[in-house]
């Protein structure tokens, strides 16, 4: 393989990766957007005696919030 054939190869890699880290971000942020109105709906609901819905959403709001954190994209040069 000639240089230019290797390079336009590890360009196209990676133009790849920074699409996938871009569509990622989003995926997170919505993630934590949606985690954390759940988190607030949750302790409202509390606040007005339906404890069952709030516990509900409070369990799914938290789940969303810490796998949005924990999921965030390893940025390797491997």
């Amino acid at each position: 393989m000639t240089d230019l054939s290797e390079e336009k190869i590890k360009s196209a890699v990676l133009s790849e990766r920074v699409n996938s880290f871009r569509s990622s971000m989003h995926l997170k942020n919505i993630g934590i957007a949606v985690g954390t109105l759940s988190l607030s709906a949750g302790i409202q609901l509390i606040d007005n005696d339906l404890s069952a819905y709030g516990i509900a959403a409070l369990v799914i709001g938290s789940v969303l919030v810490l796998v949005s954190w924990v999921t965030a994209p390893k940025g390797d040069d491997k």
